[in-house]
């Protein structure tokens, strides 16, 4: 008989089992948890949104994704998972050419009702706005190139060789200025 038992029998007392003292997490153990969170394998990501583990793989390799090995499992980064799945490119952004036929129809019915959203919000704002007021922002910038010699002459600032000089300087910056807008200056660099 065992000593518990025994024990047991003699004083009618019942014998106790101990629960084992609990092991506190480490860092490491922590930091574990956290990357095996990030981690997934094709099948498991598959099966939590809906796509055949299968097709998730396949996937990966045309992306080039290239797995880690946690314990002889092939795992992914959740954000490389999602990438390949969803056929962004490297910005991030949605290739309806690479989409099938369904998709592509969800994808462009959800932008245009982004952009109607964001029209109704007014953070769109129509062409035809844009174009008068860059037009009436150049008027002003023609105005004031067309009256700035005469005002400086006017008021007593600049007389003679000083508002020549001035308005050689003036007009050569205006002309750097017409360069930039026109995208005259970036065929140069």
């Amino acid at each position: 008989m065992s000593r518990a038992l025994s024990r047991a029998a003699a004083g009618g007392k019942k014998a106790r089992k101990r629960p084992p003292r609990a092991r506190q997490p480490t860092d490491r153990d922590l930091e574990d948890a956290r990357r095996e969170r990030q981690l997934w394998g094709a099948a498991e990501f598959g099966g939590a949104v809906g796509v055949e583990g299968a097709t998730i793989s396949k996937r990966l390799r045309a992306a080039r994704i290239s797995p880690a090995s946690v314990n002889g499992h092939l795992k992914y980064h959740l954000k490389d998972l999602i990438d390949a799945t969803y056929l962004r490119d490297a910005a991030g952004a949605t290739d309806p050419d690479k989409l099938n036929s369904y998709q592509r129809k969800a994808f462009f019915d959800s932008e245009l009702n982004r952009l109607a959203l964001e029209q109704k919000a007014g953070r769109l704002v129509p062409v035809e706005d844009l174009e008068r007021r860059v037009a009436e922002v150049f008027k002003d910038v023609a105005r004031f190139r067309d009256t700035i010699g005469d005002r400086l002459e006017r008021d007593g600032v600049l007389s003679g060789a000083s508002l020549e000089r001035f308005e050689a300087h003036f007009q050569a910056a205006m002309g750097e200025l017409a360069d930039v807008v026109s995208g005259k200056s970036e065929a140069a660099k």
